[in-house]
């Protein structure tokens, strides 16, 4: 067996090894005392060149320009690892983005309802556009696309749900789009359906009466409250306060992952408490005492087949369709009228009121003013000043409120 030879440098030391390869190393000057040795990256045929790479090395450090070979391995890693992601980030299509956004969405904590919207939405995005990369998406690409789409609903649901994917891709560390290239001038979700009926007090009136009985206090409450209608339909007796006037709105009906109706959370995932008017508050003790069932949990606004189980909002607008025909109310071509009709009602009346920015928003469960500017302009004192100042008005009307107020 043959011996190693090993040659002494006046800078590390070079060694013969029993393949007859040259192996080049010299001290770890970062581990001293410690006597380490930093190995050459390979070994050489020629003697002269491992001495070259030894007398490289050395004039680094004379330079001041040597680093350990540990750090740079570790900077080359995470170069490469930097080029990989960037990589695979270009690369990333539309189809893949959305289906990362959902499932962000679902660890925001986004009810049910809400994924399953998106979901149906995005079937139209990635239909035309699953294949296509993130960063080749350009203002003509979506607006082919949004020309191919089948109607003007599906046309504005489907991009504005694009244009918040796109707008939570910019905002991600994860993509490399800079800028959102959704730029059509497209019509809003309302102007799809048309111009929402704006409701008089006489109209509302006559839909109260015109309705059938179990949905008559319905009507009134979301004239006076402004619940949202799946608010409206969650309440059950224990969130009903007919001796303080007031209602506790904590839950809204939500459909889970089965797509069985469930008590889920508000749509600002707070509670709040409204206060009503004395004619909504006899007008609900009229209702439950009729319709309601017995238990502390007994929902307020049933199934109108079976008390026990929850009434869907589609049930309640069908029957709203018949009674506005019943009421006589006609509406234009380019007009539609829903629940949340009411809803607008009541804020907009209250804001002629003279309720401030605060008193809309802590009503209403806004969680920015910029809702409650749009009805007018802290605090529960004021609001039930306002709200018992009315004794003789209609079941709904607060045309009579208004001026006393």
């Amino acid at each position: 067996m043959s011996k190693t030879k090993v040659k002494r440098q006046s800078f590390g030391n070079i060694t013969k090894l029993p393949s007859g390869r040259y192996r080049a190393r010299y001290q770890d000057p970062t581990a001293l005392p410690k006597r380490t040795w930093i190995n050459a990256p390979r070994t050489y045929d020629q003697k002269k060149d491992a001495e070259w790479w030894l007398h490289e090395v050395k004039l680094a450090m004379d330079r001041g320009t040597w680093e350990h070979p540990a750090a740079v391995a570790a900077r080359e890693a995470e170069e490469e690892a930097a080029a990989t992601a960037q990589a695979e980030a270009e690369a990333l299509t539309v189809a893949v983005w959305a289906d990362r956004w959902l499932a962000g969405k679902r660890l925001d904590d986004v009810t049910a309802a809400t994924i399953r919207t998106y979901r149906d939405r995005l079937r139209h995005v990635t239909r035309g556009l699953g294949d296509v990369r993130l960063v080749d998406l350009t203002p003509e690409i979506i607006a082919d696309w949004y020309d191919d789409l089948p109607s003007d609903g599906v046309r504005t649901s489907a991009y504005l749900t694009l244009r918040i994917m796109l707008n939570a891709a910019v905002a991600s560390d994860d993509t490399p789009l800079a800028k959102n290239p959704c730029r059509l001038k497209r019509p809003t979700a309302s102007h799809a359906r048309g111009r929402r009926h704006l409701l008089t007090d006489a109209e509302v009136d006559a839909i109260a009466a015109a309705i059938r009985p179990e949905l008559k206090a319905l009507v009134i409450l979301l004239a006076d409250a402004g619940l949202r209608i799946n608010e409206a339909l969650a309440l059950r007796r224990r969130d009903v306060h007919l001796d303080a006037g007031e209602v506790e709105v904590r839950h809204s009906l939500t459909r889970d992952e089965t797509g069985a109706l469930v008590l889920g959370s508000t749509k600002t995932r707070r509670s709040r408490t409204v206060l009503l008017r004395p004619t909504t508050v006899e007008a609900l003790r009229e209702h439950m005492d009729a319709h309601t069932g017995g238990g502390v949990d007994a929902l307020v606004f049933p199934s109108l087949v079976e008390k026990k189980r929850f009434l869907m909002a589609s049930t309640a607008s069908k029957a709203l369709d018949v009674a506005l025909r019943k009421a006589g109310i006609i509406l234009g071509d380019d007009e539609y009228l829903g629940w949340h009709g009411f809803r607008h009602y009541s804020a907009t009346r209250f804001g002629e009121l003279g309720a401030t920015t605060a008193d809309l928003m802590d009503r209403y469960g806004w969680t920015t003013a910029s809702m409650a500017t749009l009805y007018q302009h802290a605090v529960k004192t004021r609001q039930r000043a306002l709200l018992d100042s009315e004794q003789d008005s209609t079941v709904v009307s607060i045309r009579k409120y208004r001026r006393q107020a």
